[in-house]
Order: C-alpha cells, then sequence, then structure tokens
C-alpha cells in the first residue's frame, strides 16, 4: 500500500508542477504585448528519496516526485543596464535634436523677409542717399523704413530665442515634478516588493513595474542602482554620493528630492544698487524654488538667497534644480546653516547647496542646448551692437554719446539707440528730444533685443546726417557749408557693407571708442568722411550673420546624426533585450503542449495507480 501510495504522491507532485507551468505559460502568453513585462520561467527540481521510513527496504530507491523551486523573470543584467545606459543617452540626444531644431528654425531664412535680406537693404537704403539724392525725402523714408525692418527682424529673433530659452526652463520645471512622482512611486513598489520577499512570495510582475518605472527616469537623468537580496531597490542619479540616494529600502525618510528653481533675481538696495556679500564680493540674488516642483500649489513657494560668482548664476539658471529633502526642502550641506522650509534671508554659496547636476539624460540635454542657444543671442547681440557702433560711428562722425553735448563733441542723437533705455521729450506726439540723460553706458547695453531707430529720427527723417561737415554740428540744419544733396556720409555709410571689420571684438569691449580702437582706428575715405577700413581677419556683418546661421546649422545636423545613432543604439539593445526577455507566443504553445503532456502522463499514472489499488483492494475481500 505504502508504494503505491508513495507512487500516487509522485504522480500528484507531477500534476501540481506542471499546473503551474501551464499558469505560468498562459501567463506570460496573456501578457506578450504588455510593455515592460519580463517573461517568466518555472524551475523544476527532482525531490530526492531522503532514506528513512517505515518501509524503507535499504536498496535502491526511486525519487519522490518533482517540485517547484522558483518561478523566475528572465533577465539578462548586462542588456538590463544596457538598456538603461542607451536611454539616458538617447533622452539626451533627443532633447538637444529638439531644441536645435526649434533653434535652427528661428534663426535659417524661410522667406524674402530673413534678416540676411533685411541686412541687404538697409545698406541699400543708404546708398540711395548718395549721388544727388541726400535730400529726397523718398529716398531718407526709405532709410527709415528699412532701418525699422531690420531692427524689428532683430528684435523678433531675440525675442523667439529668449522664448525658447524660457520653454527649456518651463520643460525641466515639468520634468522635477514627474521625476519626485516617479520616485515616490518606486517607494511604493519597493515596500510592496520587500513584504512579499520576506514571506516567501515572488512578486515578478511588481518587479517588471519597477525596473519600468526606473527606466522611464533613465529618459530623464543617468542612474546607478543596485537590488539587495531582500528584493530592495537602491537608486541614485549617476555619479552621485552614497549620502543622495533618490530611493533605499531602508530609511525612506532620508531619501533625496528634487526642487525646481523658478526665478533667480538680484537683489539691490534702496539706490538699486546691486548688493554683494561682503566675505565673497559676489552679488546676492534671491531665489525661489517650487518644493518637489509643484508649481500648482502656492504653499510650495519657498525663497532664500544666495552669492553667486557669473558661472555659479549660469550652472544655477541653466540646471534649475536642487536636491532636496523628502518635503522638497533644498538641502545644504554641514555647516551651511538649517533648512526648514521657511524664508531664508541668510546668503548661501552655490557650494553650500547640492546642484542636481546629471551627465547624461535628457535634463543634461536640455541644459547643453541652452548654452547652443546662448551662442546664438550673444552672437545676435554682438551683431546688433557692432551695426550700432559702425553707423552711429560714421553718421555722426562722433566716438562718444552723450545727449546733454551741444558743441558736437559728442554724439547727441544717436542714429541706433537702446529702446529700454532711451526716453523722449515729446511735442504734439513727436519726439523732439531725450527726456533723460542718454551716454554711451545706454549705447553699450544695446541688444539684438533693444536695438531700435531714433524715435526723433522716425518723426523727423531730415535729422538723417548725410553730409560730409554733418558731423561738426550738433544739429545737423545748421550745416551750411555742404549742398543738400551731399550724400557722402549716407555713402560712408553704405560701403560698411562690404568692410571687413573686427566684428568678435565687440565681447571684450564695452564702448564705440573701444570698438573703434579694436578695428585699428578711422581713416578718411576719398570724401574725407571717418571711416572704418578693412580689419585683416575681419568679416563683413552679412558675413558675419551668416556665420550664425551655419553654425546653428551645423550644430542641428550634428545633433540631428547623433540622435539617430543613439537611437538606432538603443533599439538595437531592446531587440536584444527582447530576444532574452520578450515573450515569443510560438515558444509559449510549443511549451504549453509539453507541459500537458506531461500533465496527462502524471493523470495517466495516477489513473494506473487506481486501478492497481483496486486490485489489491479485491485481493483483500
Amino acid at each position: 500500500m505504502a508504494g503505491l501510495n508513495g507512487t500516487m504522491n509522485i504522480a500528484r507532485s507531477g500534476i501540481t508542477a506542471q499546473q503551474a507551468a501551464i499558469d505560468t505559460t498562459s501567463h506570460n502568453i496573456s501578457n506578450s504585448s504588455t510593455d515592460g513585462y519580463s517573461r517568466q520561467r518555472v524551475t523544476m527540481d527532482a525531490t530526492f528519496y531522503n532514506g528513512a521510513g517505515e518501509f524503507d527496504s535499504r536498496g535502491p530507491q526511486a525519487g519522490t516526485g518533482v517540485a517547484i523551486t522558483d518561478i523566475a523573470r528572465v533577465r539578462d543584467m548586462f542588456l538590463d543596464y544596457a538598456f538603461r545606459r542607451d536611454t539616458s543617452s538617447t533622452g539626451y540626444a533627443a532633447s538637444v535634436k529638439s531644441y536645435l531644431d526649434q533653434l535652427q528654425h528661428i534663426t535659417q531664412e524661410p522667406s524674402q523677409d530673413g534678416l540676411a535680406t533685411q541686412i541687404n537693404n538697409f545698406f541699400s537704403a543708404w546708398s540711395k542717399l548718395e549721388g544727388g539724392a541726400a535730400s529726397d525725402p523718398t529716398a531718407r523714408k526709405g532709410v527709415v523704413e528699412a532701418t525699422q525692418a531690420l531692427t524689428n527682424q532683430l528684435n523678433s529673433a531675440y525675442k523667439k530665442l529668449q522664448q525658447l530659452k524660457d520653454d527649456c526652463k518651463t520643460t525641466i520645471g515639468d520634468y522635477v515634478k514627474k521625476i519626485d512622482g516617479g520616485l515616490n512611486d518606486l517607494d511604493d513598489l519597493n515596500t510592496q516588493i520587500i513584504k512579499l520577499e520576506y514571506v516567501g512570495d515572488t512578486p515578478n510582475d511588481l518587479m517588471d513595474e519597477r525596473d519600468q518605472k526606473v527606466e522611464q527616469l533613465c529618459t530623464y537623468f543617468n542612474v546607478d542602482q543596485d537590488v539587495a537580496d531582500n528584493g530592495g531597490l537602491t537608486l541614485k542619479a549617476g555619479g552621485a554620493s552614497s549620502d543622495e540616494n533618490l530611493v533605499q529600502p531602508v530609511d525612506a525618510d532620508k531619501e533625496k528630492r528634487l526642487s525646481f528653481v523658478n526665478s533667480i533675481n538680484a537683489v539691490v538696495d534702496g539706490g538699486g544698487n546691486p548688493v554683494t556679500d561682503a566675505a565673497t564680493g559676489n552679488p546676492v540674488y534671491k531665489i525661489t524654488y517650487y518644493r518637489n516642483g509643484d508649481k500648482d500649489n502656492p504653499n510650495n513657494t519657498i525663497t532664500m538667497y544666495a552669492n553667486l560668482s557669473s558661472s555659479d548664476y549660469d550652472s544655477l539658471s541653466k540646471y534649475g534644480i536642487l536636491m532636496a529633502d523628502v518635503k522638497g526642502n533644498a538641502t545644504v550641506n554641514a555647516g551651511a546653516g538649517s533648512r526648514d522650509g521657511a524664508s531664508q534671508t541668510t546668503s548661501f554659496k552655490l557650494s553650500d547647496l547640492n546642484l542636481f547636476s546629471p551627465t547624461d539624460g535628457s535634463i543634461k540635454g536640455i541644459v547643453d542646448a541652452q548654452s547652443n542657444i546662448d551662442n546664438a543671442i550673444n552672437s545676435l547681440n554682438t551683431f546688433a551692437k557692432a551695426l550700432a557702433f559702425t553707423v552711429n560711428t560714421i553718421e555722426s562722425g562722433q566716438s562718444t554719446v552723450d545727449s546733454s553735448d551741444t558743441s558736437a563733441h559728442a554724439d547727441s542723437e544717436p542714429f541706433f539707440v537702446n529702446g529700454d533705455t532711451a526716453k523722449y521729450s515729446l511735442v504734439s506726439g513727436n519726439a523732439t528730444g531725450f527726456s533723460t540723460k542718454y551716454t554711451d553706458t545706454d549705447e553699450e547695453g544695446i541688444t539684438a533685443g533693444n536695438i531700435t531707430l531714433n524715435q526723433m529720427i522716425v518723426d523727423n527723417n531730415a535729422k538723417i546726417k548725410t553730409r560730409t561737415n554733418d558731423n561738426k554740428y550738433n544739429d545737423e540744419s545748421l550745416n551750411t557749408t555742404d549742398g543738400p544733396n551731399d550724400g557722402n556720409r549716407a555713402k560712408a555709410i553704405a560701403s560698411m557693407q562690404n568692410i571687413l571689420l573686427n566684428i568678435s571684438s565687440i565681447t571684450g569691449i564695452s564702448s564705440r571708442n573701444d570698438f573703434i580702437t579694436a578695428n585699428g582706428g578711422l581713416v578718411n575715405n576719398a570724401d574725407g568722411i571717418a571711416a572704418f577700413h578693412n580689419y585683416d581677419n575681419g568679416t563683413t556683418s552679412s558675413d558675419y550673420y551668416r556665420n550664425i546661421i551655419d553654425a546653428v546649422g551645423n550644430e542641428a545636423s550634428e545633433a540631428d546624426r547623433n540622435y539617430a545613432t543613439q537611437n538606432s543604439t538603443l533599439n538595437a539593445t531592446k531587440n536584444s533585450r527582447t530576444a532574452v526577455s520578450g515573450v515569443s507566443v510560438d515558444e509559449e504553445i510549443t511549451n504549453l503542449i509539453q507541459y500537458q503532456h506531461a500533465y496527462q502522463a502524471n493523470a495517466k499514472v495516477i489513473s494506473t495507480v487506481a486501478d492497481l489499488l483496486d486490485v489489491v483492494i479485491g485481493l483483500v475481500r
């Protein structure tokens, strides 16, 4: 009887094992299209005779059946690591590509109204004032209209580039909220997995969900992760220190989160002067950030103060993310003070704070794209200021600016002005002079965003200085030396279109006079007009702008190629991983048939044993 009962138990274990295998196969097939699902595999081991028992014959013994020892996910750790790495790299490349494509769209010349065309029209309009047409109202109006078209185009391009930078920051802010939400989800999954592992269960599907959450975060930044024997996950940004864990299996209240810097504003005193830190000499800034990136809750807005060098300001402005505690309060290094979420007035250094600065992923891509945008803005500003310095110098014949000068020793009514600071006195709605003093300092602040035509010239284009000796008079109408049709000064300005200038020197100079010096000074041309001359290794204004477009185009093309390469690598890794961890329905059906036959065979054994038991019972009767 014991022998037949043992055989019955062996067959029963076989049925149980095959049933588990069929269940697992069915689960695989059901999730064959589920994103992030890993194929599961049943591990069966033979159970052995332990050599003990009342009916032990001490002779050779068969085993006692089969047992399910594990239902495991089929994963390759190396491919998982490669997929996370390639996901971050592709996220980086995708962000750079997206923003550089937009940058190229802003700077390219889509029509005849592009900036390159406006530059040509501007100089062409000046050329129409030479050769006896200087007093022609139509020609003068043409200069005004061409100038306004040019400055409007510059202003528009600058505004779009600044908006693109703002979009970068907005996107990073949105990412922070998503990241913190994802980290909270990982905490919940971590807790569930550890509990199930503790009681001996195998939470494969929860592990799949957790891995998928991690891989979603990898799009934003590169990660380092470790999984303990109890199933607990430890996660941090790539290269971060051990005290900057974003997820950890114990002491979750000590995890780190992220907060988004919304604004960085210079602090000024009552007189409008920048406040500096006594110890470092750096300007002090008021920093406002949102805890956990949550911009919808007004109670999440926190203010603190930091003194920042120019490079510190640049880093904080571009990344805009601070490491924080689980409540979203920015953390500071030991000895720098405490942070309890209340507004602070203590001035910190950036090194006191913990800037979240990943080395890969879409956040890093946006940061690097901002550098490209900044380069384009700076180049456009350089072009605008060089244009203003060049035209204003020749049009006025002066090397300095001072609206209060009445002796023709300074340019009192410059052609191009800083639209942010130029304020006018109005008579019958027309500008007749500056209402506040306008000097070199104002002109030094000219950018592509604020360059504009002097409103006095817009309202009275007779003020355009076109004649040889107009430079000797504060008011060009007082010039009785030259005839009304003298256009030599206009001719000199028109010729600047083809003059090679040291435009790049703008980045290291601050005034019109410095620009003149950087270009080797002025030289009288054939008409006696002091003008710029060809500078060795210089460039024309048109070519300088064309170089801006070419540089952006090359960067965008490189970004496109890099994205294509990274995306191809990611897809290859994904395909390799799918081959290992993905569900093949054909393979699962083959396994199902195998398990079905094994199940039927075990059932046949039970049926046979039942018949034998009937025989034995019949003999007893």
